[in-house]
């Protein structure tokens, strides 16, 4: 006896092969626009700002990322904090590097003290999932004037 219709088991696996990666969309989609929108930034700064002075540079790059419409919280503390900027009046080099890590399940909730590190042998199952599943983004901008 052949079956005929659309099984349960059918529709799972279908909705799933297409929600899984939406959901992975939903959360990379905006960092790696925050990054593109950033590396814009840097790019406008080297070309237009090639007099300027590393203290203005820095002064002005919070407007200039909110002007590509970067919240501040967009971007981690790592990437001012490794912010070099190279200026010398006629030529300009500004770069950073910095990750940013996404949790399509949440981050790991047991964790081991106040930086957040964990043993993932002592995590439960759930955790464990969170773990496997994490993602785990390193970027780096750069732009120089020409």
């Amino acid at each position: 006896m052949s079956e005929r219709g659309f099984s349960k088991s059918k529709f799972l696996l279908i909705a799933s092969a297409i929600l899984i990666p939406l959901w992975y969309a939903w959360l990379l989609v905006p960092v790696y626009m925050t990054k593109w929108k950033a590396q814009q930034v840097f790019e406008s700064v080297a070309s237009t700002m090639a007099n300027a002075s590393e203290e203005e540079i820095r002064r002005r790059l919070p407007q200039l990322l909110d002007a590509q419409y970067i919240d501040p919280d967009d971007l981690p503390q790592a990437f001012y904090s490794n912010l070099e900027i190279q200026a010398d009046g006629t030529r300009v080099s500004i770069s950073t590097i910095y990750d940013v890590t996404i949790w399509p399940l949440g981050p790991v909730g047991n964790v081991r003290d106040w930086q957040g590190n964990y043993v993932i042998g002592e995590l439960d199952q759930l955790d464990r999932w969170r773990d496997a599943l994490r993602i785990d983004l390193e970027f780096s901008l750069h732009a120089e004037t020409p």
